[in-house]
Protein backbone atom coordinates (compact mmCIF):
# COMPACT_ATOMS: atom_id res chain seq x y z
CA UNK A 1 0.00 0.00 0.00
CA UNK A 2 1.16 3.54 -0.79
CA UNK A 3 2.03 6.43 1.64
CA UNK A 4 3.48 9.79 2.34
CA UNK A 5 5.92 10.93 4.24
CA UNK A 6 5.79 14.14 5.12
CA UNK A 7 8.58 16.18 6.00
CA UNK A 8 9.95 19.29 8.23
CA UNK A 9 12.52 20.75 10.36
CA UNK A 10 9.96 19.63 13.43
CA UNK A 11 9.97 15.88 12.42
CA UNK A 12 8.87 13.26 10.00
CA UNK A 13 5.42 11.65 9.92
CA UNK A 14 3.14 9.15 7.66
CA UNK A 15 0.06 9.71 6.02
CA UNK A 16 -2.11 6.52 4.22
CA UNK A 17 -3.09 6.91 0.79
CA UNK A 18 -6.22 4.17 0.98
CA UNK A 19 -8.04 5.22 -2.20
CA UNK A 20 -10.21 8.07 -0.91
CA UNK A 21 -9.39 11.51 -1.84
CA UNK A 22 -6.57 12.89 0.24
CA UNK A 23 -7.43 16.82 -0.10
CA UNK A 24 -4.01 18.77 1.57
CA UNK A 25 -4.01 21.89 3.38
CA UNK A 26 -4.15 24.69 6.00
CA UNK A 27 -7.89 24.15 7.08
CA UNK A 28 -8.22 21.62 9.78
CA UNK A 29 -11.35 20.07 7.72
CA UNK A 30 -9.24 18.70 5.73
CA UNK A 31 -7.73 15.07 5.97
CA UNK A 32 -4.41 16.03 6.32
CA UNK A 33 -3.89 19.51 7.57
CA UNK A 34 -0.72 21.57 6.84
CA UNK A 35 -0.08 24.47 9.06
CA UNK A 36 1.95 27.59 7.89
CA UNK A 37 0.94 30.77 5.47
CA UNK A 38 2.70 29.57 2.70
CA UNK A 39 -0.04 26.57 2.77
CA UNK A 40 -3.71 26.98 1.20
CA UNK A 41 -6.45 26.52 3.19
CA UNK A 42 -7.11 23.92 -0.05
CA UNK A 43 -3.95 23.40 -1.58
CA UNK A 44 -4.23 20.41 -3.46
CA UNK A 45 -5.20 16.89 -3.94
CA UNK A 46 -4.71 13.28 -4.34
CA UNK A 47 -6.77 10.70 -5.94
CA UNK A 48 -5.79 6.87 -6.54
CA UNK A 49 -7.75 5.64 -9.54
CA UNK A 50 -7.04 2.27 -11.70
CA UNK A 51 -4.08 1.83 -9.78
CA UNK A 52 -2.75 5.46 -10.46
CA UNK A 53 -2.25 8.17 -7.83
CA UNK A 54 -2.85 11.59 -9.39
CA UNK A 55 -2.19 15.10 -7.88
CA UNK A 56 -3.69 18.03 -8.64
CA UNK A 57 -3.04 21.54 -7.46
CA UNK A 58 -6.43 23.32 -6.20
CA UNK A 59 -5.06 26.61 -7.62
CA UNK A 60 -2.86 28.12 -4.16
CA UNK A 61 -1.11 30.96 -4.06
CA UNK A 62 1.94 29.65 -3.87
CA UNK A 63 2.09 26.25 -6.14
CA UNK A 64 2.82 22.63 -5.92
CA UNK A 65 5.75 21.60 -7.43
CA UNK A 66 7.09 17.79 -7.60
CA UNK A 67 10.49 16.78 -8.15
CA UNK A 68 10.96 20.83 -8.24
CA UNK A 69 9.02 21.38 -11.21
CA UNK A 70 5.29 23.62 -10.49
CA UNK A 71 2.73 21.10 -11.86
CA UNK A 72 -1.26 21.75 -12.04
CA UNK A 73 -1.49 17.95 -12.62
CA UNK A 74 0.91 14.97 -12.52
CA UNK A 75 1.15 11.32 -11.85
CA UNK A 76 2.79 10.54 -8.87
CA UNK A 77 5.57 7.34 -8.47
CA UNK A 78 7.46 6.42 -5.70
CA UNK A 79 10.16 8.16 -4.58
CA UNK A 80 8.66 11.57 -5.70
CA UNK A 81 8.79 15.06 -3.88
CA UNK A 82 6.13 17.34 -3.25
CA UNK A 83 6.60 20.60 -2.09
CA UNK A 84 3.44 22.06 -0.24
CA UNK A 85 5.03 25.32 1.13
CA UNK A 86 7.85 24.40 3.82
CA UNK A 87 6.36 20.42 3.67
CA UNK A 88 8.18 17.91 1.51
CA UNK A 89 5.83 15.10 1.01
CA UNK A 90 7.25 11.62 -0.56
CA UNK A 91 5.46 9.16 -2.21
CA UNK A 92 6.39 5.36 -0.39
CA UNK A 93 5.35 2.23 -1.77
CA UNK A 94 5.97 -0.02 1.01
CA UNK A 95 6.06 -3.42 -1.35
CA UNK A 96 7.87 -1.82 -4.53
CA UNK A 97 10.68 0.91 -4.67
CA UNK A 98 11.58 1.00 -8.68
CA UNK A 99 15.24 1.25 -9.19
CA UNK A 100 15.95 4.31 -11.88
CA UNK A 101 17.35 3.00 -15.06
CA UNK A 102 20.56 1.28 -15.31
CA UNK A 103 20.99 1.16 -10.99
CA UNK A 104 20.83 -1.36 -8.65
CA UNK A 105 17.33 -2.08 -6.84
CA UNK A 106 16.87 -0.91 -3.81
CA UNK A 107 16.83 -2.48 -0.59
CA UNK A 108 13.49 -1.98 1.12
CA UNK A 109 14.77 -3.25 4.77
CA UNK A 110 17.57 -0.75 4.36
CA UNK A 111 15.74 1.83 3.31
CA UNK A 112 13.25 1.37 6.33
CA UNK A 113 16.73 0.81 8.56
CA UNK A 114 17.79 4.77 7.50
CA UNK A 115 14.23 6.15 7.89
CA UNK A 116 14.42 4.72 11.64
CA UNK A 117 17.69 6.31 12.16
CA UNK A 118 16.31 9.64 10.76
CA UNK A 119 13.69 9.24 13.35
CA UNK A 120 15.56 8.67 16.27
CA UNK A 121 17.88 11.37 15.24
CA UNK A 122 15.37 13.97 14.94
CA UNK A 123 14.07 12.82 17.93
CA UNK A 124 15.99 15.24 20.06
CA UNK A 125 15.70 18.40 17.53
CA UNK A 126 11.51 17.67 18.53
CA UNK A 127 12.24 18.07 22.16
CA UNK A 128 14.38 21.14 21.87
CA UNK A 129 11.60 22.20 18.95
CA UNK A 130 9.09 21.75 21.51
CA UNK A 131 10.73 23.46 24.46
CA UNK A 132 11.39 26.44 22.41
CA UNK A 133 8.07 26.34 21.58
CA UNK A 134 6.95 26.98 24.78
CA UNK A 135 9.06 29.30 25.95
CA UNK A 136 7.82 31.32 22.76
CA UNK A 137 4.31 31.01 23.68
CA UNK A 138 5.16 32.42 27.25
CA UNK A 139 6.86 35.22 26.33
CA UNK A 140 4.14 36.08 23.51
CA UNK A 141 1.68 35.85 26.74
CA UNK A 142 4.47 38.43 28.77
CA UNK A 143 4.38 40.67 25.83
CA UNK A 144 0.70 40.85 25.07
CA UNK A 145 -0.16 41.44 29.19
CA UNK A 146 2.55 44.59 28.64
CA UNK A 147 1.13 45.40 25.59
CA UNK A 148 -2.09 45.89 26.88
CA UNK A 149 -1.30 47.77 30.06
CA UNK A 150 1.23 49.94 28.34
CA UNK A 151 -1.71 50.98 25.93
CA UNK A 152 -3.83 51.75 29.22
CA UNK A 153 -1.05 54.07 30.61
CA UNK A 154 -1.02 55.64 27.43
CA UNK A 155 -4.98 56.04 27.33
CA UNK A 156 -4.41 57.19 30.82
CA UNK A 157 -1.99 60.12 29.41
CA UNK A 158 -3.94 61.46 27.20
CA UNK A 159 -6.55 61.58 30.10
CA UNK A 160 -4.29 63.40 31.81
CA UNK A 161 -3.58 65.88 28.84
CA UNK A 162 -7.24 66.58 28.42
CA UNK A 163 -7.31 67.46 32.31
CA UNK A 164 -4.48 69.71 31.99
CA UNK A 165 -5.57 71.18 28.97
CA UNK A 166 -8.80 71.69 31.17
CA UNK A 167 -7.36 72.93 34.35
CA UNK A 168 -5.21 75.78 32.19
CA UNK A 169 -8.60 76.68 30.91
CA UNK A 170 -10.16 77.21 33.94
CA UNK A 171 -6.84 79.66 35.07
CA UNK A 172 -7.78 81.55 32.30
CA UNK A 173 -11.68 82.09 33.10
CA UNK A 174 -10.83 82.70 37.01
CA UNK A 175 -8.05 85.10 35.78
CA UNK A 176 -10.58 87.12 33.75
CA UNK A 177 -13.14 87.07 36.56
CA UNK A 178 -10.26 88.12 38.80
CA UNK A 179 -9.36 90.99 36.37
CA UNK A 180 -13.54 92.06 36.36
CA UNK A 181 -13.03 92.11 40.11
CA UNK A 182 -10.10 94.37 40.33
CA UNK A 183 -12.07 96.73 38.17
CA UNK A 184 -15.27 96.70 40.26
CA UNK A 185 -12.66 97.44 43.31
CA UNK A 186 -11.25 100.70 41.52
CA UNK A 187 -14.92 101.61 40.52
CA UNK A 188 -16.04 101.15 44.57
CA UNK A 189 -12.68 103.10 45.02
CA UNK A 190 -13.12 106.11 43.33
CA UNK A 191 -17.20 106.13 44.20
CA UNK A 192 -15.79 106.31 48.02
CA UNK A 193 -13.15 109.20 47.02
CA UNK A 194 -15.89 111.22 45.30
CA UNK A 195 -18.37 110.39 48.66
CA UNK A 196 -15.49 111.89 50.88
CA UNK A 197 -15.02 114.83 49.09
CA UNK A 198 -18.53 115.27 48.91
CA UNK A 199 -18.43 114.99 52.54
CA UNK A 200 -15.77 117.04 53.12
CA UNK A 201 -17.59 120.17 51.16
CA UNK A 202 -20.60 119.62 53.16
CA UNK A 203 -18.46 120.47 56.10
CA UNK A 204 -17.17 123.19 54.91
CA UNK A 205 -20.71 124.62 54.12
CA UNK A 206 -21.34 123.36 57.58
CA UNK A 207 -18.91 125.97 58.73
CA UNK A 208 -20.12 128.45 56.71
CA UNK A 209 -23.87 127.89 58.14
CA UNK A 210 -22.29 127.87 61.34
CA UNK A 211 -20.81 131.19 61.06
CA UNK A 212 -24.14 132.89 59.71
CA UNK A 213 -26.01 131.24 62.20
CA UNK A 214 -26.37 134.36 64.28
CA UNK A 215 -27.75 136.22 61.41
CA UNK A 216 -29.77 133.69 59.75
CA UNK A 217 -31.48 132.89 62.83
CA UNK A 218 -34.15 130.11 62.24
CA UNK A 219 -33.65 129.26 58.54
CA UNK A 220 -30.08 128.62 59.79
CA UNK A 221 -31.04 125.91 62.67
CA UNK A 222 -33.36 124.38 59.65
CA UNK A 223 -30.00 124.27 57.10
CA UNK A 224 -27.90 123.12 59.72
CA UNK A 225 -30.03 120.24 60.12
CA UNK A 226 -30.72 119.22 56.83
CA UNK A 227 -27.00 118.85 55.61
CA UNK A 228 -26.66 116.70 59.19
CA UNK A 229 -29.36 114.31 57.86
CA UNK A 230 -27.52 114.21 54.70
CA UNK A 231 -24.17 113.70 55.73
CA UNK A 232 -26.02 110.48 58.34
CA UNK A 233 -27.08 109.28 54.34
CA UNK A 234 -23.57 109.83 52.93
CA UNK A 235 -21.86 108.16 56.31
CA UNK A 236 -24.67 105.43 55.74
CA UNK A 237 -23.75 104.93 52.06
CA UNK A 238 -20.18 105.10 53.09
CA UNK A 239 -20.53 102.07 55.26
CA UNK A 240 -21.95 100.14 52.68
CA UNK A 241 -19.33 101.01 50.26
CA UNK A 242 -16.65 99.87 53.04
CA UNK A 243 -18.91 96.59 53.29
CA UNK A 244 -19.05 96.04 49.84
CA UNK A 245 -15.07 96.53 49.36
CA UNK A 246 -13.99 94.31 52.08
CA UNK A 247 -16.48 91.36 50.19
CA UNK A 248 -15.07 92.60 46.99
CA UNK A 249 -11.03 91.62 48.79
CA UNK A 250 -12.44 88.41 50.01
CA UNK A 251 -13.27 87.03 46.68
CA UNK A 252 -9.96 88.45 44.63
CA UNK A 253 -7.89 86.82 48.10
CA UNK A 254 -9.97 83.47 47.09
CA UNK A 255 -9.36 83.98 43.06
CA UNK A 256 -5.59 84.27 43.88
CA UNK A 257 -5.99 81.13 46.19
CA UNK A 258 -7.73 79.10 43.88
CA UNK A 259 -5.11 80.16 40.62
CA UNK A 260 -1.96 79.56 43.12
CA UNK A 261 -3.93 75.62 43.22
CA UNK A 262 -4.27 75.12 39.76
CA UNK A 263 -0.96 76.29 38.68
CA UNK A 264 0.28 73.97 41.27
CA UNK A 265 -1.77 71.26 39.82
CA UNK A 266 -0.68 72.05 36.06
CA UNK A 267 3.10 71.81 37.10
CA UNK A 268 2.91 68.32 38.71
CA UNK A 269 0.34 67.21 36.30
CA UNK A 270 2.61 68.37 33.43
CA UNK A 271 6.27 66.99 35.09
CA UNK A 272 4.87 63.39 35.62
CA UNK A 273 3.34 63.41 31.76
CA UNK A 274 6.83 64.26 31.09
CA UNK A 275 8.14 61.29 33.07
CA UNK A 276 5.86 58.73 31.66
CA UNK A 277 6.37 59.63 27.78
CA UNK A 278 10.38 59.39 27.94
CA UNK A 279 9.41 56.10 29.73
CA UNK A 280 7.07 55.25 26.85
CA UNK A 281 9.78 56.03 24.34
CA UNK A 282 12.16 54.04 26.17
CA UNK A 283 10.33 51.03 25.87
CA UNK A 284 8.74 51.57 21.97
CA UNK A 285 13.02 51.24 21.74
CA UNK A 286 12.70 47.77 23.46
CA UNK A 287 10.26 46.23 21.73
CA UNK A 288 11.70 47.81 17.83
CA UNK A 289 15.05 46.18 19.38
CA UNK A 290 12.58 42.76 20.35
CA UNK A 291 11.37 43.04 16.37
CA UNK A 292 14.56 42.76 15.43
CA UNK A 293 15.99 39.95 17.06
CA UNK A 294 13.03 37.91 16.11
CA UNK A 295 13.65 38.72 12.25
CA UNK A 296 16.86 37.59 12.67
CA UNK A 297 15.72 34.31 14.82
CA UNK A 298 13.10 33.69 11.15
CA UNK A 299 16.00 34.16 8.74
CA UNK A 300 18.59 31.40 10.80
CA UNK A 301 15.20 29.26 10.50
CA UNK A 302 14.87 29.59 7.17
CA UNK A 303 18.60 29.33 6.26
CA UNK A 304 18.34 25.70 8.73
CA UNK A 305 15.55 24.96 6.27
CA UNK A 306 17.60 25.43 3.50
CA UNK A 307 20.61 23.37 4.72
CA UNK A 308 18.03 20.71 5.56
CA UNK A 309 16.51 20.30 2.47
CA UNK A 310 20.12 20.26 0.62
CA UNK A 311 20.70 17.39 3.16
CA UNK A 312 18.05 15.46 2.53
CA UNK A 313 18.61 15.44 -1.07
CA UNK A 314 22.35 14.63 -1.03
CA UNK A 315 24.08 11.05 -0.16
CA UNK A 316 25.12 10.84 3.33
CA UNK A 317 29.12 10.75 2.86
CA UNK A 318 28.38 13.51 0.08
CA UNK A 319 30.36 16.90 -0.10
CA UNK A 320 27.49 18.87 0.04
CA UNK A 321 25.83 16.68 2.92
CA UNK A 322 28.83 17.38 5.20
CA UNK A 323 28.76 20.91 4.51
CA UNK A 324 24.82 21.16 5.26
CA UNK A 325 25.40 19.38 8.57
CA UNK A 326 28.04 21.54 9.30
CA UNK A 327 26.02 24.89 8.61
CA UNK A 328 22.99 23.50 10.85
CA UNK A 329 25.56 23.03 13.39
CA UNK A 330 26.43 26.83 12.94
CA UNK A 331 22.77 27.73 12.34
CA UNK A 332 21.69 26.32 15.60
CA UNK A 333 24.25 27.96 18.05
CA UNK A 334 22.94 31.31 16.37
CA UNK A 335 19.55 30.73 16.93
CA UNK A 336 20.56 29.56 20.89
CA UNK A 337 22.57 33.00 21.20
CA UNK A 338 19.73 35.11 19.88
CA UNK A 339 16.97 33.14 21.90
CA UNK A 340 19.78 34.53 24.66
CA UNK A 341 19.09 37.84 23.24
CA UNK A 342 15.29 38.22 22.97
CA UNK A 343 14.96 36.81 26.90
CA UNK A 344 17.27 39.32 28.12
CA UNK A 345 15.71 42.16 26.01
CA UNK A 346 11.67 40.41 27.45
CA UNK A 347 13.36 40.96 30.81
CA UNK A 348 14.39 44.73 30.69
CA UNK A 349 11.04 45.27 29.11
CA UNK A 350 8.92 43.67 31.46
CA UNK A 351 11.11 45.34 34.19
CA UNK A 352 10.92 48.70 32.80
CA UNK A 353 7.05 48.08 32.08
CA UNK A 354 6.67 47.50 35.84
CA UNK A 355 8.25 50.63 36.80
CA UNK A 356 6.26 52.46 34.96
CA UNK A 357 3.06 50.88 35.91
CA UNK A 358 4.64 51.65 39.47
CA UNK A 359 5.14 55.15 38.86
CA UNK A 360 1.51 55.62 36.96
CA UNK A 361 0.16 54.06 40.30
CA UNK A 362 1.62 56.66 42.50
CA UNK A 363 0.79 59.32 40.19
CA UNK A 364 -3.11 58.16 40.06
CA UNK A 365 -3.93 59.65 43.71
CA UNK A 366 -2.50 62.92 43.20
CA UNK A 367 -4.25 63.09 39.98
CA UNK A 368 -7.40 62.50 41.76
CA UNK A 369 -6.56 64.74 44.55
CA UNK A 370 -5.25 67.75 42.21
CA UNK A 371 -8.70 67.69 39.83
CA UNK A 372 -10.90 69.57 42.08
CA UNK A 373 -13.49 66.89 43.26
CA UNK A 374 -13.86 65.77 39.75
CA UNK A 375 -13.91 61.86 38.58
CA UNK A 376 -10.95 60.49 36.91
CA UNK A 377 -10.79 60.09 33.50
CA UNK A 378 -11.74 56.27 32.13
CA UNK A 379 -9.18 55.43 29.39
CA UNK A 380 -10.07 54.40 26.07
CA UNK A 381 -8.40 51.74 24.13
CA UNK A 382 -5.77 52.64 21.47
CA UNK A 383 -2.63 54.60 22.12
CA UNK A 384 1.24 54.21 21.63
CA UNK A 385 1.46 50.52 21.94
CA UNK A 386 -0.91 49.88 19.28
CA UNK A 387 2.48 49.52 17.44
CA UNK A 388 3.92 46.81 19.80
CA UNK A 389 3.78 43.90 18.03
CA UNK A 390 5.98 40.56 17.64
CA UNK A 391 5.67 39.13 14.08
CA UNK A 392 4.65 35.13 14.31
CA UNK A 393 7.88 33.12 13.61
CA UNK A 394 7.94 29.63 12.01
CA UNK A 395 8.83 26.98 14.31
CA UNK A 396 12.15 27.00 15.67
CA UNK A 397 14.91 24.46 14.75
Amino acid sequence: MARLEIRKISGVRTQDLNGQPLVIGRSSANPLQLRHSNVSRKHCVIEQTDGRILLRDLESHVGTTVNGERVTERELKPGDRIMVGPYELIVVDEDHVPAAAGAPAVDIAALRNEINQAKSETESSRQLVSSLEQSLEKLRGELDAAEHHAAGRQQELTGVREELQTVLSEWQTEQESHDQTRAGIRLQQEMIESLESQVANVNEELESLRSSQQRDGDQSQQLVQSLQQTIQQSQLEIEQLQQTRAELLNRLREHEHSQQHALQHASQTQQAWRSLRGQMSALDGLAAQLNTVQQRVEKAETQWVEADRVLSESPEHAPQALVARQRQTRISEQLESLHRERDETVGQLCSQMQELLAKAGRQEPETANGSNGAAPTEPTRGGLFSRFRIRKAIPNS
